[in-house]
Parts: C-alpha cells; structure tokens; sequence
C-alpha cells in the first residue's frame, strides 16, 4: 500500500518519530489508522446505545399491551398471521 500525504501531515508524521514516540513513519501511521478504527467503533457503538435508550419506551409499551388498534403493529399482526 502506498499513501501520499500533504505536506503538514508528512511534517506532523516527521516530527513523532523524532520526538521518539514511534521508532518510525510506518508507525506512526498504524497508530493513527488503529485510533481511527477504535474511534469509529466507539461511535457506531454509541448510536446503537442510543437507539436501543431511544426505542426502550415504545419497546416496554408494546409488551405491556399499550398500543393503539389499527395502524403498523395490526398490519403487522395480519401479515405474521398469513
């Protein structure tokens, strides 16, 4: 794989390693490629954890029999029970 990078992330990238966090570039990269892995899980991770927060109301009415005649959840029942 090859990767061409702007001038300011080539000097960004320069400057870690001689700061001696990352023995050298490809490091340097794998870490930023890992991070961003990581942070985009994170995130997925969070909307699924905030639909889940946001569906659990509607979700508890339903098994409690709290719902309106007619509508989606009876074309639902009709179409499960063909």
């Amino acid at each position: 794989m090859s990767t061409a990078l702007t001038p300011d992330l080539k000097s960004f990238v320069r400057e870690e390693v001689a700061s001696g966090r990352y023995a050298d570039e490809a490091e340097v990269i794998r870490d930023a490629v890992r991070r961003l892995a990581e942070l985009r899980e994170a995130i997925e991770a969070g909307k699924s954890d905030a639909l889940r927060a946001a569906l659990a109301p509607g979700l508890a009415d339903i098994t409690a029999g709290r719902f309106a005649s007619g509508g989606v959840m009876e074309a639902a029942a009709r179409a499960a029970a063909e």
